[in-house]
């Protein structure tokens, strides 16, 4: 199939390479690019990192010592984000935030010490206020921005492709508000989806990872 693929440069890349493997043709086209707000953390003693994206992780420089601090990624991306960077202890919490929350309030003591959150400085499900409402101490520290695509590309003919991979809520608002033809859109979670009109064309992977959106892709393939 001809695909679109909106995710930002550095898993872009990644994700076009897997699935022109596999044999579908890939437009890169990132919706977001990312840039670095501060290079390094504070020397504080944490509990756990808490992770909601992987470039909170590249957007910080740690050090060796930072680098044996527990992880919970949302997810299986974040998780390898973080083996890959060196970190010694990760664990997936279930693949958004409101399952993160989940994991963390059975499997994090609140008295333990507190949680450090590098994020953007949007985020979607609000982990730092929900957290503190279990009990909680979480330092937030934004360490990037996720600076959104203004138009598409001119050139761009959107009814020549057979869909669009959208990963993220704010990736689908985004394109939703660009793009005015009609596309199949293969989604990350419903989460995502929700983000789309109600009358487009919408299929959700099974579970929230790169297996779970190629499964999906297959799936539909086979279908056709």
């Amino acid at each position: 199939m001809k695909l679109i693929i909106t995710r930002p440069i550095d898993d872009g890349e990644k994700l076009s390479a897997q699935l022109r493997v596999v044999g579908h043709e890939c437009l890169l086209l990132p919706l977001i690019e990312i840039h670095k707000l501060r290079n390094a953390i504070p020397p504080l003693s944490y509990q756990a990192i808490c992770i909601t994206s992987a470039n909170g992780l590249r957007s910080v420089t740690w050090t060796m010592a930072q680098k044996n601090m527990r992880v919970l990624a949302v997810g299986p991306q974040s998780r390898d984000e973080a083996l890959r960077m060196g970190f010694k202890t990760v664990e997936v919490c279930g693949g958004d935030v409101d399952a993160m929350i989940g994991y963390i309030t059975k499997n994090v003591a609140s008295k333990a010490g507190a949680l450090l959150y590098p994020s953007g400085i949007e985020t979607s499900g609000d982990l730092e206020g929900k957290l503190k409402i279990f009990g909680f101490d979480v330092e937030r520290v934004k360490v990037y921005d996720a600076k959104p695509a203004q138009k598409l590309p001119e050139a761009l003919k959107v009814e020549e492709y057979d869909g669009v991979l959208l990963y993220s809520a704010r990736t689908a608002t985004i394109w939703s508000g660009l793009n005015h033809k009609p596309i199949r859109c293969f989604c990350l979670s419903q989460n995502v989806a929700d983000k789309l009109p109600d009358k487009w064309m919408k299929h959700v992977a099974t579970s929230p990872t790169d297996a779970g959106m190629r499964d999906l892709l297959e799936t539909f393939q086979k279908a056709e």
